[in-house]
């Protein structure tokens, strides 16, 4: 989460205003040592962290989805996720909770067809897919032990790393557009400097951070950073879709949450599928 907040990879774009940076840098140097810390904590720390993200890209994905209109039935996704990853750290039953998520999807849909129309309101039941599977990973993996901690933290590098690499070398090659129709400032040249950064990233910090080999925590930094790229992209194709900018205001000089953590949204369920399969790097 933490890796987050500062990179914004694959991009061309124009570098931002000094006040704009600033505002940046000062909400990361909030943000960053309090989502380390609570990291760190663990237990209700940490689920108190994750829920209250969930609720906010809860509230961000309804608002985009025209559910927030002053109607009280606007706030069912970011409630239903809230109690539903609150309910799976309760229970230490992440599994239920993701079957529960199912029947809380298809009762938007059907909730808000009428009031939306069925494209809006599918639009709104995919919110649940697009954030309950991180609040849910994350959870699991933080709870694993001895390494939960540190596979947290590996994320977090890794996906800071593919942003950081991408923007970097995005901006110092240029060259074609990755996708131009969802997001014209990606090149392929970001791609592959974010991939690479990951991949190298993943194997450094297994080798630092845990007993880990290089060889294969860089495979699953591979993976991982491919995972965020993805999330990057479709929440790039989220905004186009809905004609919007940023997904929200509330963070000053970054947007709202969704803009920060599109990458961790995919990344997250992506590493802990691969812990599940058997693939421990750490």
């Amino acid at each position: 989460m933490a890796a987050a907040w500062l990179g914004d990879g694959m991009s061309i774009a124009s570098p931002p205003g000094s006040d704009r940076l600033s505002r940046r840098l000062a909400a990361a140097a909030v943000l960053v040592p309090l989502v380390l810390g609570l990291t760190w904590a663990g237990g209700w720390a940490f689920a108190a962290m994750i829920v209250g993200f969930a609720a906010l890209l809860g509230r961000e994905w309804a608002r985009l989805c025209g559910a927030l209109d002053g109607r009280w039935s606007g706030w069912a996704l970011p409630a239903g996720l809230v109690l539903l990853i609150a309910g799976a750290e309760a229970e230490s039953r992440p599994l239920e909770a993701a079957m529960v998520g199912v029947g809380l999807a298809i009762g938007l849909l059907i909730l808000y067809a009428k009031d939306l129309g069925a494209n809006r309101a599918g639009w709104l039941a995919l919110g649940v897919a697009a954030i309950l599977p991180a609040g849910l990973a994350l959870l699991w993996m933080r709870a694993l032990e001895p390494q939960g901690m540190t596979l947290i933290f590996w994320l977090m590098l890794v996906v800071w790393m593919t942003d950081t690499g991408a923007y970097a070398v995005g901006r110092a090659v240029g060259g074609p557009l990755l996708a131009p129709r969802i997001s014209p400032s990606k090149t392929w040249a970001g791609l592959a400097g974010g991939l690479a950064s990951a991949s190298a990233a993943g194997g450094v910090a297994a080798m630092l951070l845990g007993t880990g080999a290089f060889a294969p925590a860089a495979a699953a930094g591979l993976i991982v950073g491919v995972g965020g790229v993805l999330g990057d992209l479709f929440e790039s194709h989220v905004k186009r879709h809905f004609k919007v900018k940023d997904s929200g205001g509330l963070i000053p000089g970054h947007g709202g949450a969704m803009d920060r953590l599109d990458s961790l949204l995919a990344a997250a369920p992506v590493t802990a599928g691969l812990y599940l399969t058997g693939w421990q790097w750490l």
